[in-house]
């Protein structure tokens, strides 16, 4: 049974995508000028949590941690900055 969902939309129309307490979710949106990438998984404990990074596509772009958080907790909210990527 699916924990997660997913939905892509683009010029040929929506598609979903599903992934279990195994597999989590992983998105990866892209342009030519670089990506952002959104994991969402559970851990062992039980807690679903998620990972926005920004990461290079076709060699262009930057690699670094955005925002990191408990799904649904908007106190656990972290949010990366240059000083963080050191």
């Amino acid at each position: 049974m699916s924990k997660f969902y997913g939905v892509l939309e683009g010029s040929r129309g929506k598609v979903t995508r599903c992934g279990t307490r195994n597999s989590g979710l992983k998105t990866i949106a892209a342009s030519f000028a670089g990506a952002i990438r959104v994991d969402i998984y559970e851990e062992d404990c039980g807690t679903e949590k998620f990972c926005v990074t920004m990461t290079p596509w076709l060699g262009r772009g930057d690699n670094a941690s955005l925002i990191t958080g408990i799904l649904g907790d908007v106190s656990s909210v972290r949010i990366h900055t240059k000083e963080d990527q050191k």
